[in-house]
This record gives structure tokens, sequence and C-alpha cells, in this order.
């Protein structure tokens, strides 16, 4: 259990595993878990939270579906995508290009790809997934 993590790969490698995560509120790891849905926050250094979540989760059958449940979701997949690496990629992508051209907005104009290009990753099987890339895509149309 990390004390101050400012995000960690493994709450993303869980929960893309439906499996419900408990960690302490501390760092970045409570915009990774939705308390209660995803999985258990508990205080930092709250050792007998965590035991008592961790029995909870083990003993409680019907507590721990309701977790796999809300994870298998499509609303809680498309979450889950913004931590995966080429979304991660686009953000790092559209800082450097804003910190490079700075004060040049017509550069960063013709940097930037079409909203159209970003709309999902194309699987294996002929599906797109979605990645309702909300954050990026308001930068790069709502940027002055």
């Amino acid at each position: 259990l990390s004390h101050r993590e400012g995000f960690e790969v493994k709450v993303t490698e869980s929960l893309a595993k439906y499996k419900p995560v408990i960690a302490y509120r501390s760092g970045g790891i409570p915009l990774q878990i939705e308390d209660g849905k995803t999985g258990i926050l508990v205080e930092r250094g709250n050792t007998k939270g965590v035991a008592d979540a961790l029995t909870r989760l083990y003993t409680d059958t019907a507590y721990y579906q309701d977790f796999i449940n809300e994870l298998r979701t499509k609303e809680q997949d498309s979450k889950r995508q913004q931590f995966f690496t080429p979304f991660q990629s686009v953000n790092w992508l559209y800082l450097a290009t804003e910190l490079a051209y700075k004060g040049n907005d017509e550069a960063v104009a013709m940097s930037q790809p079409a909203v159209a290009d970003i709309e999902g990753t194309y699987m294996g099987n002929g599906e797109v997934r979605q990645w309702n890339a909300k954050y990026v895509r308001e930068y790069w149309q709502n940027s002055a």
C-alpha cells in the first residue's frame, strides 16, 4: 500500500482484469478508484481498515460480485481506457506540443489531429473501442 503514489499502474492492471482494489486514499489513486464501486479506499495508515475490507471481499461473495458487475460495465470500461498507454500517449503528445509551440497558435493548430482521428481504437476483431477522450478533445477544440 502506497502512502503517496502519483499514479499506480498496478491499480490500472487490476481494474482491467475486473478485480476490485483496496488502497489508501492518497496521491493519485483516488482518481483511479471509485470508492465502493470499483474498489475500496481506506485512510492512509489504517491497516485495520485494509484488513477489514480484504476480509469482507473474501468472505462476502455477493459484496465481491457487486464490484465485479460494476467493473464489467461499459461506463467503467470507458473510464479505464483513460489510464491505458494510447490515451496517456496522446495526453503527453498534446502537452509536449503545447510547450514546444507556446505562443505560436498557428503551429499548434497544424500539429493537432482532427477529432475523427482520435475517436477510438481499432481492435483485432473489427470492433472500435471508444475512448471517450473528452479531456484531450476539449483541449484541442477549446484551447485559445
